[in-house]
């Protein structure tokens, strides 16, 4: 839990030995605000003493007609029936599930349990930067200010840190804009970047110039009629619309490496297990 993950820094190295030209691949981060209820996603429904203390919530794998059942997925494990899409994936080897994911640190805080999460440091509340930050610093290339980009109305604490990253609520609403004065916009946005340049800060100032640069990268590309392939329908959720501006910045080769996205969920019930789910993004 101190620093980097392990299969974060094995992939970081496997990656510094790729070619230049072939085309990285993207890490996406979903951050479930208040966790879930890891023994309700993925029951262990063999277990007899998870039976005994659930017996009004506990689910079996068996086919019954009045009830739902779970979703057997090797015949000790099942998916609730509201994860059904899942078990595709699962079967053709494209889901991990990695049961029992928690804290060393069993403080009953939920807000010092987040802070612990984010940082990667469960006993220290001091550290000054989050994980997903610190593995930016790892990826040691040259990148765009794409490169680590949080679709959040305001920085989350695991970007926290010395490397840069964005924090983006609308891809569509990144810039600076007066409506029905084009020239307008365009002086108020030389105007600010004018101010962040010479700002005697050097935080400010390098801040601001990887907005900006971020801002005339976007003004390049047809962000309003991007067209999801396959046709794929996104939700009209908040999550929805973040993964599907997640996936507008892949489709773009902005260079973006690390996304960052969060959503509030139920809190966890008679539980401290959690559930953690890894899809690849391709």
């Amino acid at each position: 839990m101190g620093g980097i993950p392990a299969f974060l820094a094995e992939a970081v190295a496997s990656e510094k030995s790729r070619s230049l030209y072939v085309k990285k691949k993207v890490m996406v981060c979903i951050f479930q605000c208040g966790a879930m209820d890891g023994l309700m996603a993925v029951t262990p429904f063999t277990d007899d003493y998870l039976k005994a203390a659930r017996p009004t919530l506990f689910m079996s794998a068996a086919k019954n007609q009045n009830t739902d059942s779970l979703i057997d997925l090797d015949g000790r494990f099942g998916l609730h029936p509201a994860m059904a899409p899942f078990s595709e994936l699962y079967s053709q080897k494209q889901l991990a599930i990695v049961h029992g994911i928690g804290s060393p640190n069993n403080t009953r805080s939920h807000f010092d349990a987040q802070d612990y999460m984010e940082s990667g440091t469960p006993f220290n509340k001091g550290t000054a930067s989050g994980w997903l930050n610190r593995a930016v610093g790892l990826l040691g290339h040259d990148a765009t200010p794409f490169q680590a980009v949080s679709l959040t109305s305001s920085l989350p604490r695991s970007f926290y840190g010395d490397n840069p990253t964005l924090a983006v609520s609308s891809l569509q609403d990144f810039a600076i804009q007066m409506r029905g004065n084009p020239g307008g916009a365009n002086m108020a946005a030389k105007s600010f970047e004018d101010l962040y340049q010479q700002t005697s800060s050097s935080l400010l100032k390098q801040t601001g110039k990887e907005s900006f640069d971020a801002v005339k990268m976007l003004q390049k590309t047809d962000i309003k009629n991007y067209k999801p392939a396959n046709n794929v329908i996104y939700p009209n959720t908040p999550l929805g619309n973040s993964l599907k501006q997640i996936a507008q910045l892949i489709k773009m080769d902005v260079g973006l490496e690390i996304a960052f996205t969060n959503q509030m969920v139920g809190i966890p019930t008679l539980t401290k297990a959690q559930t953690k789910v890894c899809l690849p993004v391709m």
